[in-house]
C-alpha cells in the first residue's frame, strides 16, 4: 500500500483530520506565545520626564525660567531613552563634553533644588535613567528620580467631602436571633 492509498482510505482521511485538530490549537498557542515576546522585547520608544528642573536653577544657569526640559533628558528630544543613559557613560568617560544645563538635567540622583556640578553626574545616574526607562521603581515605590520632589497632597487639593471621613459601622450590633425569626403556621 502506498501513501496515496492509505491517504484516500478512510483510516487516512481520520488521521489527517487528527492532525488538523491538533494542529490548530498548537498554531494558536506559538501565536500568542510570539505575541507576548515581541510585547516584551519590543524597545520603550521613549518616557517623558517626570518632574521639570525648577525654575530658582534655571536662573542660576541663566536660562528662562520655564520648565522647558526634564530631568534625564540630556539629548533634548523630549523623550528619556537610554540614549540618555549612554550620553551620561559618554560624558563620565570623558569622551562627551555637557553643558550647565545638560550637567543639571543628567544629575537625577541629587539633591532637589540644588545646583550640580560635573563631580555630580556619574555612572549611578546613566544606571536611574535605565531603571526609569524600564519602569522599575525607587525604593519608596515611586517611578521617578531622585532629584524629583516627592508628591504629597495638600489641603487645598484634597476634596472637602474627604477630608473628614465618617466613621462606617462595619460591624452591626448583633442580634439576639441572627436568623429571622419564623411565622407561625395557621392550619
Amino acid at each position: 500500500m502506498n501513501i496515496v492509498s492509505f491517504l484516500s482510505s478512510k483510516k487516512g482521511g481520520l488521521l489527517i483530520v487528527l492532525l488538523l485538530a491538533a494542529a490548530i490549537p498548537l498554531t494558536v498557542i506559538m501565536s500568542q506565545k510570539q505575541q507576548e515576546t515581541r510585547q516584551y522585547a519590543a524597545p520603550v520608544p521613549g518616557s517623558t520626564p517626570p518632574c521639570f528642573v525648577p525654575p530658582q536653577i534655571l536662573a542660576q544657569l541663566g536660562l528662562p525660567k520655564f520648565p522647558s526640559r526634564g530631568y534625564g533628558d540630556v539629548d533634548g528630544d523630549g523623550m528619556i531613552t537610554s540614549v540618555d543613559a549612554l550620553k551620561i557613560l559618554r560624558f563620565v568617560s570623558g569622551v562627551e563634553s555637557f553643558s550647565g544645563q545638560q550637567i543639571e538635567l543628567a544629575d537625577v540622583n541629587g539633591a532637589p533644588n540644588v545646583l550640580s556640578s560635573k563631580s555630580d553626574v556619574s555612572s549611578v545616574d546613566a544606571l536611574m535613567i535605565l531603571r526609569y526607562v524600564a519602569r522599575l521603581p525607587l525604593p519608596d515605590g515611586r517611578i521617578s528620580f531622585t532629584v524629583c520632589p516627592k508628591i504629597t497632597p495638600t489641603p487645598a487639593l484634597i476634596p472637602p467631602w474627604s477630608a473628614t471621613p465618617k466613621p462606617t459601622n462595619y460591624y452591626p450590633t448583633p442580634t439576639k436571633y441572627p436568623y429571622p425569626t419564623p411565622s407561625p403556621v395557621y392550619r
